[in-house]
């Protein structure tokens, strides 16, 4: 991918089966380097949701449900503590903030396994695929779940419904 002045720009990629984690193809941002399922949590909501401006509401009802006395301040500590982690993936503005909201910079794009996914379940459903074509799209479906998603992610009332379709798609093309 080329940037506004010509240059080469690496592409980060998300991991959402399997291990979580966030990557520019040189350094790693997941689990074990956020020490804490809540910024996973957050930085995986952000990105599943990277095409929607998040109202600090909305995200407060996602991540905090009457938890916190002060459930402003603890999403605006998180996502200070959240950009402050990214930096490993350089300088770049990675969350923009908006009047009440947060979105991701849409000028940063993510290319995420469960959209790779999502397609190669959809092309399987064309009708005029050949046998060989749809037993190697299998494979490719195979070989993208890396398996559930997440331990820390997968009971989130707010990506459970997703991981169970996910896993219904994949037993379904396995068979």
């Amino acid at each position: 991918m080329r940037n506004k002045m010509g240059t080469t720009e690496k592409q980060l990629k998300l991991q959402l089966f399997g291990r979580f984690f966030l990557t520019d193809g040189t350094v790693v941002l997941g689990e074990d380097t956020l020490h804490s399922g809540k910024l996973t949590r957050l930085l995986a909501y952000l990105l599943i949701h990277r095409d929607s401006i998040l109202t600090h509401q909305e995200l407060i009802e996602v991540f905090w449900e009457n938890t916190s006395r002060s459930p402003e301040s603890a999403l605006k500590n998180l996502m200070y503590r959240l950009r402050t982690a990214l930096k490993i993936l350089g300088e770049k503005q990675f969350i923009c903030t908006m009047p009440g909201a947060y979105r991701w910079n849409p000028e940063i794009e993510v290319e995420t396994d469960y959209e790779l996914f999502e397609d190669l379940i959809t092309r399987l459903r064309y009708p005029q695929l050949e046998l060989e074509e749809k037993k190697a799209i299998c494979q490719d479906v195979i070989l993208c779940y890396q398996g559930n998603v997440s331990t820390r992610l997968a009971d989130e009332p707010w990506l459970l419904p997703r991981v169970t379709w996910y896993q219904s798609l994949y037993m379904d093309t396995v068979k």
